[in-house]
């Protein structure tokens, strides 16, 4: 045999012991597995692109808001937790009273026997050229009151008119900050009183109080609206024109 390939045979062996004996690349153990790297593989796979951050989840949907909901100022005026502030309890947002078309002026109260009337007579006036209720019709007329007085019973008013057409009041309690409100309503002005009515200013709409009853006997005794008046809101047929303001008792203004 020729000693040439025995050498080669030799130092390949001598070779391969010599790379046995050194230690391993990655100190000892092997490198762990890519958390993404399917399990048992020591490649990552091919994604074919970059990689694309996971999309936000979508935002959580709002809770419905109800379109009849009265609106509540966020910080009420004057003192917190005033319903003064949020007369009259509806949707309805065109308040001021510079677009209403009527006028209410108190008239000096009468008495016959026991029953007090308390009037109010209903002028007409040119609103500003930019008042969305310039044409408003009127279909309610709405006063805020004591809560006790829509507890009460009976209750001390017996009557309401329009230019001598006689209907009676309703009633509502409304709740908020804690508090609670009364609501007396005078509806379905439009059938009662024509249009041309209206436009003369020879309207007069009356409450009648029997003063023989206890409790809210007399209009200062109901109304809501402060120590000089009564809070009061004019109303057209679709309730999307609600101009409020405040009535002065009967020679308050003199």
């Amino acid at each position: 045999m020729s000693l040439r390939p025995l050498a080669m045979l030799l130092a390949a062996l001598s070779l391969a012991v010599a790379v046995s004996a050194q230690p391993p690349l990655y100190g000892g153990n092997p490198p762990p597995l890519h958390p993404y790297w399917p399990s048992g593989g020591n490649a990552p796979p091919s994604y074919g692109g970059p990689i694309v951050p996971l999309a936000s989840p979508p935002p959580r949907p709002r809770a419905p808001v109800d379109p009849y909901a009265p609106p509540i100022p966020a910080v009420p005026s004057e003192h917190v937790g005033s319903l003064l502030n949020i007369f009259p309890f509806c949707a309805c947002k065109k308040r001021q009273p510079r677009i209403s078309p009527y006028v209410l002026y108190a008239v000096e109260p009468t008495k016959t026997g026991k029953i007090m009337s308390y009037c109010w007579s209903i002028s007409t006036r040119v609103p500003p050229r930019d008042s969305a209720c310039a044409d408003m019709d009127l279909s309610k007329i709405q006063m805020l009151i004591k809560p006790e007085c829509v507890a009460e019973s009976p209750k001390a008013i017996v009557k309401a008119s329009i230019n001598g057409i006689i209907f009676y009041p309703t009633y509502t309690t409304f709740k908020a900050y804690g508090e609670e409100a009364g609501v007396l309503s005078l509806s379905k002005l439009s059938s009662k009183v024509s249009a041309a009515q209206l436009a003369s200013g020879v309207v007069d709409v009356c409450l009648y109080f029997d003063t023989s009853r206890k409790g809210c006997n007399t209009l200062e005794k109901l109304c809501d609206g402060g120590d000089y008046g009564c809070k009061m809101t004019f109303f057209n047929t679709g309730n999307t024109c609600c101009p409020t303001t405040d009535v002065l008792f009967y020679g308050q203004d003199q």
